[in-house]
């Protein structure tokens, strides 16, 4: 009878400590559920953020590859004009040298 006694109050003791783990378990459980949230809230933020700075950043290399582009047309034709100048000196100079050589000979 006394090592009945014995078993159940082992037996009692035994459950006392599994409740007792299982209502730290919950606590943990508890105190994980809130920083997974706390996590997925944080996470959702920076997708918020990252995705207004890439908005930002985007629209700004419209903006530069657009004065790009234009900077790059303005040298194309600068360039052709430059070859048409250059022509026309060449033009000029051929003509003073030729002018040169007869207001000599007179």
């Amino acid at each position: 009878m006394l090592n009945m006694k014995n078993k159940t109050k082992k037996k009692l003791g035994n459950y006392l400590v599994i409740k007792e783990n299982l209502e730290n378990l919950k606590g943990t459980t508890n105190f994980l559920s809130f920083r997974i949230d706390s996590l997925e809230n944080e996470l959702k933020e920076f997708k918020n953020e990252f995705m207004k700075f890439k908005d930002q950043v985007l629209k700004t290399l419209d903006w530069l590859v657009g004065a790009f582009k234009k900077f790059d047309e303005e040298h194309t034709i600068l360039t052709g004009q430059y070859s048409k100048v250059n022509e026309e000196l060449v033009n000029h100079e051929t003509r003073i040298t030729t002018f040169e050589k007869k207001s000599s000979y007179k």
